[in-house]
């Protein structure tokens, strides 16, 4: 909760007096606030935490000209889980689960996010607010 939810919270609270109109502030949110992931329930509470408060924003500071949005992560290729502490054969694992569950059938790339991140910040997303996008890979096809 320190880090995903206080932290961007936080972040976002200390940046506003720097922010110009228009603005846009992105947050990394995550398929596990939309979802029931086992072993993830504090995770999932702190990324649905970043979700509501992204939602709350962009309704609070879109009269100052600032656009908040999410981008709804699934599972990528990156050294996250890696500070877990588990073993190499229990990350492979759960690669090998969260690629099966996915409909692209890979992990994604970090640059792909990057990009959605991008058009976010770009002015040719100006009609955006309030909004998720999600950078997932169809994971939550398997959802909806």
């Amino acid at each position: 909760m320190n880090a995903n939810f206080k932290g961007t919270y936080f972040t976002a609270q200390k940046a506003l007096p720097f922010l110009n109109e228009p603005a846009s502030i992105i947050f990394n949110g995550s398929v596990n606030a939309l979802t029931g992931i086992t072993d993830s329930s504090l995770y999932t509470a702190g990324k649905g935490a970043v979700h509501a408060l992204a939602r709350a924003l962009a309704a609070e500071l879109i009269g100052r000209g600032i656009r908040v949005n999410t981008i709804t992560i699934g599972p990528t290729a990156t050294h996250l889980l890696t500070r877990s502490g588990s073993s190499q054969a229990i990350l492979q694992a759960q690669d090998v689960a969260r690629v099966s569950r996915s409909p692209l059938k890979r992990l994604g790339q970090p640059e792909e996010v990057a990009k959605v991140a991008l058009f976010l910040a770009s002015d040719d997303s100006s009609f955006v607010v309030g909004s998720e996008i999600a950078a997932d890979g169809g994971w939550l096809l398997n959802i909806m």
